[in-house]
């Protein structure tokens, strides 16, 4: 009795992992996209959208920042003001305010796949990235 019951919660938890990791893996691809696609609203290539970090570049260099705000992003603490800023700046880019500001900020994959696929449009600066 208590094998059968131990072979059933297995199998019950093995599924649950599997749908798990298929989710992850079908929301990783709709982000991937979304960011694609964001990226070329904006008028670059849209493979620099799928890159950590040179998505990054991109977005703080179309706002006319400095490519170090990338170095902030992975130091400690700091990191936190430079998300804001990139976040801000994503926002601004696409015309938005402080409240787009605050959903970037908080919860970013949410944010970018609504200005990818949504009716935004890119009103930044125009100039190539890469």
């Amino acid at each position: 009795m208590l094998a059968q019951t131990l072979a059933q919660s297995d199998s019950s938890s093995g599924a649950g992992i599997g749908f798990a990791v298929v989710l992850w893996l079908v929301l990783l691809a709709i982000y991937v996209v979304a960011m694609w696609k964001l990226f070329t609203k904006m008028g670059q290539p849209g493979w620099v959208g799928i890159i950590p970090l040179l998505n990054a570049y991109g977005i703080y260099k179309l706002a006319g920042r400095d490519w170090w705000w990338v170095i902030l992003l992975l130091i400690p603490c700091i990191n936190i003001v430079a998300a804001w800023f990139l976040a801000s700046d994503t926002a601004k880019l696409f015309g938005k305010e402080l409240g787009w500001t605050i959903v970037l900020f908080f919860f970013p994959g949410i944010g970018h796949i609504i200005l990818a696929f949504g009716d935004s449009q890119y009103v930044g600066p125009n100039e190539q990235v890469i």
